[in-house]
Order: structure tokens, then C-alpha cells, then sequence
């Protein structure tokens, strides 16, 4: 349900900027928005997903929730300098982009307390992650309205609103989600890096994995200009709607999954029953884009941005391959094989930059969805030429529970 909100909270927001900003002004926003999602896992340090079977094993909890966070509010002070740079870098052709920098970077100082989603999925206490949400989501929606029914904005204006109710979320749902424990407080400056060390591999690959589906969106940016980029980001995140529903689905099960990883038929059950829930939100996202979308679209947003209809609808089609490599990646979690997500996603990344550099100049915004489908192939064939990869595929969508007793170590 929290997850749910997120994604209302952005659907209004998106639906605002399109209302009140001009089309150059809604590419400005739309461009902070990838700068912010871009820069998340070097904060996150990917310690999202590996952080609930640690909450699961070790009654320290306190411990751990203090100790990650202190290591990510590192991590965001040394992003500081590396922030600066990047701006920097685009301060001579994005100069409007260079004066609302400091809200993308203090929008991802809420990503340092974020601990206590991993926290709440470990110990099913999801509802403080939801209530903390509500809060920021009710607080903020009142600005919301008076700004649409204005009909006027600047684009910094948006954006206050937008990282601010993210950062408020993640400070109340710290606070509240506190672990109770009575123990002293100590700092394990080990525990960190020794976190990061075992998943060093899903670190890198939560860092390719957003490079790979942001980098059309700055290659756009370069080769077709700022204007171009308002539709196409608008179609994505459209598109991506659904697949953060089938992360949350592939979240909240992940405790569930990762308690039965010594039953290996109860294991695989789970993992099929959670790969038909991920195949029906492709399709549903599919179904939703090309039949629905287009009669939707002009009660939502502003008729300037209608050519984000087909893009969304090309885009949607590549979620369900990404669906599947949702699963895939729950496996790998359980299984520890850490490099086979590492493989996939920066051979999307390559796949996608080769395919964006070739394509964007002939096909303009269409060479971007292009390659975004080549690049999320390509991702999942690799996992197909490794023997995990290929034993998960067989026991998630075809083997019977009870072949698996006697192949699962």
C-alpha cells in the first residue's frame, strides 16, 4: 500500500508539471527527476534487499539500523563533491538545470534513513512504512491542488514538493520504525562493509541497473534536446508504473521466500506462484497502456505531451521481460549469486548505450524505446548461458515442485 501511494504521489506531481509547465519547463523536471533516481544507489548502496535476511537472522537490530545508516549519510556527504561535478558538467547547456540542483541533492538525503523499509518487510510491520507515507502524501496534497487550480508554477516550485514529501516520508518512517530494543547503542563500524563486501556484486548491479534505464533519457538530452525528453520521460513513467507494482509484489514476498529457502519445494512453489503474479502485471501493463491510455491521457495531463501515448505503449511491451528478471533477481537473493545480476544488468547497459548512440539520430525518441527493448533482452538472454540462470527457469515456470528435492543445495 505505501508503494501504492509512491506512485499516486508521483502520478499527481506528473500530472501538475504537465499542467503548468511549459513543454521545455516539463523536460527540466523531468531531466532532475533522472539526475535524482541516477544518483540514489550510491547513497542506497543496494543494502535495500540484503538488509532484511540480515534483519530476519540477527536480533541486533538496533545495531544494524544505526550502523547502515550512519554509512549512507557518509556515502551522501562524499556525493557532495561528486554532485558538484556532475552539475558542473551541464551548467553551459542546462543552465536552468544548474540553479535547481540543490533540491535533487537534498531530496536524496531522505535515501540515508532508509533502513526501516528493509526493517518493516522483515519484521511485517509494513504498516508504519505506509503510515509514514500517508502522512507526507496528506501534508503535501493540499499544495498540490491550489497549484493546479492556479494553473502556474516554476519548475523549482515542483520540484520543493516532490523531494520534500519523499525526504519527509523517509524521516518519519525512521523515526517511527525505531527498533524498541533496550540495548545499548553502538556503532559496528564493520558491519557496513562487510554487508557491502558479501553484496558487492548487487551493489554494482543496483548501479547498472539505473544507469542502464536512465541513460537514453541523457542521451536524449544531448542529441534531441530538452524539449524531446518532457514526452519520452513522461511515456516511461507511465510504462514503469506497473513495474514498481511488481517490485512491491516481488518485495513482500521476498521474507516469505526467503524463510523457505531450506524447503526447497515449499522455495520453488513460492517462486512460481510469484512468477505468474509478475506475468499478469506485464500483461495487465500492456493491456492498460494500449487500450485505456489513450482515453485517459487527455483527462490527465496536458494535450502539448499526447505524443508520450505511443511511447508509453512501445515501452510497456519491454516490462514484461522485466517482470521476469524481477523474479530472477529474488533468486539470486536467496541463492547468493550476486554476479548473475551483476552479468545481466551491464550487459543491458552496454547493449543499451550501443543501441541509444545508433539509433537516436536516425529514429529520434522511437531509437530510445528501441534500444530499451534490445538492452532488456539482451539482459535477460545472459542469465540463459549460465547453469543458475537456466536451472531457475526450469523450476520457476516448468519443472514439478518435487524434481527439485533432489537438484537444490
Amino acid at each position: 500500500m505505501e508503494r501504492g501511494l509512491a506512485i499516486l504521489s508521483s502520478l499527481l506531481s506528473l500530472m501538475l508539471a504537465s499542467q503548468v509547465l511549459t513543454e521545455e519547463g516539463f523536460g527540466i523536471f523531468t531531466l532532475n527527476l533522472a539526475f535524482y533516481s541516477l544518483l540514489i544507489p550510491f547513497i542506497a548502496l543496494g543494502l535495500s534487499s540484503i538488509l532484511v535476511p540480515e534483519f530476519i537472522e540477527n536480533k541486533n537490530t538496533k545495531q544494524i539500523y544505526y550502523s547502515t545508516t550512519v554509512a549512507r549519510i557518509i556515502c551522501w556527504s562524499f556525493m557532495l563533491v561528486i554532485f558538484l561535478i556532475i552539475k558542473k558538467s551541464f551548467s553551459d547547456n542546462l543552465g536552468s538545470f544548474e540553479s535547481l540542483s540543490f533540491l535533487v541533492f537534498l531530496g536524496l538525503a531522505g535515501y540515508c534513513f532508509h533502513g526501516y523499509d528493509s526493517l518493516n518487510q522483515a519484521t511485517n510491520k509494513t504498516h508504519l512504512t505506509f503510515l509514514s507515507r500517508f502522512i507526507s502524501f496528506f501534508i503535501f496534497l493540499l499544495p498540490k491542488i491550489y497549484l493546479f487550480k492556479a494553473g502556474q508554477a516554476s519548475v523549482s516550485l515542483i520540484l520543493i514538493i516532490f523531494f520534500f514529501e519523499a525526504l519527509l516520508a523517509q524521516l518519519i518512517g525512521f523515526c517511527i520504525s525505531m527498533p524498541k530494543q533496550r540495548k545499548p547503542l553502538y556503532l559496528e563500524k564493520k558491519l557496513p562493509f562487510r554487508l557491502l563486501n558479501n553484496g558487492k556484486f548487487f551493489l554494482a548491479a543496483s548501479i547498472l541497473e539505473i544507469v542502464s534505464l536512465r541513460i537514453d533519457q541523457f542521451l536524449i538530452v544531448f542529441y534531441l534536446g530538452v524539449l524531446a525528453l518532457g514526452s519520452y520521460a513522461l511515456g516511461a513513467r507511465l510504462a514503469g508504473f506497473s513495474i514498481i507494482l511488481g517490485s512491491v509484489a516481488a518485495a513482500a514476498s521476498f521474507p516469505e521466500i526467503f524463510a523457505s529457502r531450506n524447503n526447497s519445494v515449499g522455495l520453488f512453489k513460492k517462486y512460481r506462484t510469484l512468477n505468474a503474479v509478475l506475468f499478469v502485471f506485464g500483461l495487465i501493463n500492456c493491456l492498460v497502456m494500449f487500450i485505456a491510455l489513450p482515453f485517459l491521457f487527455p483527462l490527465l495531463f496536458d494535450e502539448k505531451l499526447s505524443s508520450s501515448i505511443p511511447l508509453a505503449q512501445g515501452l510497456s511491451v519491454v516490462s514484461i521481460i522485466h517482470f521476469i528478471r524481477v523474479g530472477v533477481s529474488k533468486w539470486i537473493l536467496v541463492s547468493e549469486n550476486y554476479e548473475l545480476i551483476f552479468l545481466s544488468y551491464s550487459t543491458s547497459l552496454v547493449v543499451g548505450l550501443i543501441g541509444n548512440l545508433l539509433l537516436l539520430k536516425n529514429f529520434g525518441v522511437w531509437g530510445a524505446v528501441f534500444a530499451s527493448f534490445f538492452a532488456c533482452s539482451a539482459g535477460f538472454l545472459s542469465l540463459l548461458i549460465t547453469s543458475s540462470g537456466r536451472e531457475y527457469l526450469r523450476y520457476a515456470f516448468f519443472a514439478r515442485p518435487q524434481i527439485v528435492k533432489n537438484s537444490w543445495k
